[in-house]
């Protein structure tokens, strides 16, 4: 919760402007009030798209840029692996 607080604040999302930081950071003190850690979290996190552009924000060098890439390809591949590991109906996804 503090790393949100803390992306919401930034400088990054200051320059995107009031409404966007107000936007990102009410959107994601609802999805913590309100949904339950599960599957379907990941699509809801795409309304909280100005998170994406704090991101390009932080990523000034070559090798952030890099670096965050690769660990977003291995988190999809991750996800995707622990899904195909899943046999219903023991195995449903959280």
């Amino acid at each position: 919760m503090l790393a949100f607080v803390a992306v919401v604040l930034s400088p990054v999302m200051r320059r995107l402007g009031p409404e966007m930081q107000a936007w990102t950071g009410a959107y994601l003190a609802y999805l913590v009030a309100v949904i339950p850690p599960g599957s379907s979290l990941v699509r809801f996190l795409l309304l909280a798209f100005p998170l994406a552009a704090a991101l390009v924000g932080w990523t000034r060098s070559r090798l952030w840029l890099a670096a965050v890439l690769v660990a977003g390809v291995g988190g999809q591949v991750w996800w995707v692996w622990t899904f195909w590991q899943l046999v219903p109906p023991t195995g449903w996804p959280p």
